[in-house]
């Protein structure tokens, strides 16, 4: 390591390289259960210098996710750029990235390409349901009648993914005896 001196050029300096987003993500669906889901871009170029590199920060000149959501951009290397949300993401709900279409590289190259890609997080499912509900995850169930009176109309429902009470109210439907 004594004798380590790093090389100055990168392999990234090459002029005729064009400057476009090479991957973004997630792609396809944001995975189910993801507390803190992170919408990321790529670039072909690097967008920063190592030295110019920012601390996490709420906003972003570059990159937005919409609809916002409270969380940090941060970078990973001078190509990388990442959101990380603080809270999960609604499932009923689609998110763009946006990446300002007139940022250039530190040698002056224009961004190509697309701009603006979509995600959506997975489709809430019902993983398990218990009938007999009490409280505290205690349940007044007989394996062979069903739910106890009088908890017999009282249930627990466990989610693939975080969601809220109105998300399940506008997407549940409930049928008794077919």
């Amino acid at each position: 390591l004594q004798d380590y001196k790093p090389n100055d050029e990168l392999e990234e300096d090459d002029n005729t390289k064009e400057f476009y987003i090479e991957d973004w993500g997630p792609q396809g669906k944001i995975v189910a259960g993801e507390n803190h889901p992170s919408f990321y871009v790529i670039f072909s170029r690097p967008v920063r210098s190592l030295q110019a590199l920012d601390k996490p920060q709420s906003t972003s000149d570059i990159m937005t996710i919409e609809p916002a959501l409270p969380g940090v951009f941060r970078w990973y290397g001078t190509k990388h750029l990442s959101f990380e949300s603080d809270i999960p993401a609604d499932p009923t709900i689609q998110y763009t990235i946006k990446i300002n279409p007139s940022i250039k590289t530190p040698d002056g190259k224009k961004l190509t390409g697309d701009t603006a890609f979509t995600t959506q997080a997975e489709p809430v499912e019902v993983i398990n349901l218990w009938g007999g509900y009490i409280k505290d995850s205690d349940c007044a169930y007989n394996w062979n009648t069903g739910a106890l009176p009088p908890y017999e109309n009282r249930f627990v429902m466990r989610t693939n993914y975080t969601t809220t009470l109105s998300a399940i109210k506008q997407n549940l439907t409930v049928l008794v005896d077919g």
